[in-house]
């Protein structure tokens, strides 16, 4: 039995660590032995190694508080000064991840983030699936720091997995072996379409997203904005509590919906906006495309895999909350445009389909 190896950086809900669940999930009912090894923050919750199907190994609890302390002296700038303990942290927690690793007998490892690579290449793994973009953590105490991680690692000689064109092109610079998997959509998200976007409520959704990149204060700006021009619509945030930023409007909140409930949250929206700054592919607008609901996105970089202006979506600049306003205004008054973007946005998710993606990747990795 061929057994395949993902070496993790969290167990989280991210749209990287979701790619991963699914992509595990289907090599196990290929009949592949498929093991995910991961270190996980203290606290962590392990009922949620129950649902993945695979062997999942992580570290003990003592070493758990270490991988915790070095996210919290990366991240949290309240902790900045503290900022010269997280590379001796990283390279001990690197080396806990090496030493589950080395007991794994793997015909193929992959790493899944910029983090993993050091110690998948020890362990003797051929590939790295990468996902990120410097853009992605150019900001925080942190970020040359953190810059000099990724560069080494996108240095080493494993074979890269790239997601998007955008990660594509920042990989040349480092590595000659680059094969490009894409990225899917959940099959889910073609399944909830009920009626066009001229015929719904005028709902505007978008995910409160943390971290700098995710753009979430611009959010906030634009439809201040917006709310001092017209108030004919309602909105709904997804994981509000996430957001590091006071909201101050009046919003609908709904907490860490399933991927079931998710779909039927964006078809019953009349607009979903993705803010980023800065994405490797940036999943959420294309799932929301998938439920037939018209975008509004960044031009984030990764997003121009699948995102074409006044085509199957609108892309406005980043940084910059007044287009976004004016991106909803158009929407608002032209519900024509809106449900032509809803019938191209479909049609473009369509080639993003989680089949296409393993064939992709089963080349990619030569199985």
């Amino acid at each position: 039995m061929v057994s395949v190896t993902f070496a993790m950086w969290g167990l989280g809900g991210s749209g990287g660590e979701r790619l991963v669940y699914k992509l595990s999930s289907k090599l196990v009912k290929d009949g592949k032995e498929v093991n995910i090894i991961s270190l996980v923050g203290y606290g962590f919750n392990e009922d949620v190694i129950k649902r993945l199907n695979s062997n999942v190994i992580i570290q003990n609890k003592l070493l758990r508080t270490l991988f915790s302390l070095q996210y919290l002296l990366e991240y949290n700038k309240k902790y900045g000064k503290f900022a010269f303990l997280v590379n001796p942290l990283y390279k001990i927690n690197s080396i806990s991840l090496y030493q589950l690793l080395k007991k794994i007998d793997a015909d193929i490892m992959i790493a899944t983030s910029f983090y993993t690579a050091e110690a998948v290449f020890k362990a003797e793994g051929s590939f790295h699936l990468v996902q990120d973009t410097f853009e992605m953590f150019s900001s925080g105490h942190f970020a040359s720091g953190r810059r000099k991680l990724m560069e080494k690692a996108f240095s080493l000689p494993l074979i890269k997995l790239s997601i998007s064109r955008v990660v594509t092109e920042q990989l040349k610079r480092y590595s000659k072996e680059i094969r490009y998997i894409g990225n899917f959509v959940n099959d889910i998200f073609f399944k909830c379409y009920s009626k066009p976007p001229s015929l719904r409520k005028r709902v505007i959704t978008v995910i409160a997203r943390t971290g700098y990149n995710k753009g979430f204060d611009i959010f906030i700006e634009s439809m201040k904005k917006l709310l001092t021009i017209r108030r004919d619509f309602e909105i709904v945030i997804i994981n509000p509590q996430d957001s590091v930023i006071s909201i101050p409007f009046p919003y609908t909140s709904i907490k860490y919906p399933s991927d079931e409930e998710l779909c039927k949250i964006y078809a019953s929206s009349y607009i979903f906006i993705f803010p980023s700054r800065a994405e490797g592919f940036g999943l959420p607008p294309l799932e929301a495309m998938a439920s037939g609901t018209p975008v509004i996105v960044t031009d984030n970089g990764g997003s121009k895999d699948y995102a074409i202006n006044r085509v199957n979506s609108l892309v406005v600049p980043i940084n910059d909350p007044l287009s976004i306003t004016k991106a909803v205004i158009e929407l608002l008054d032209n519900p024509e445009l809106a449900d032509t973007l809803s019938y191209n946005a479909i049609e473009t998710a369509k080639k993003f389909t989680f089949e296409k993606f393993y064939d992709r990747f089963l080349r990619a990795v030569e199985l």
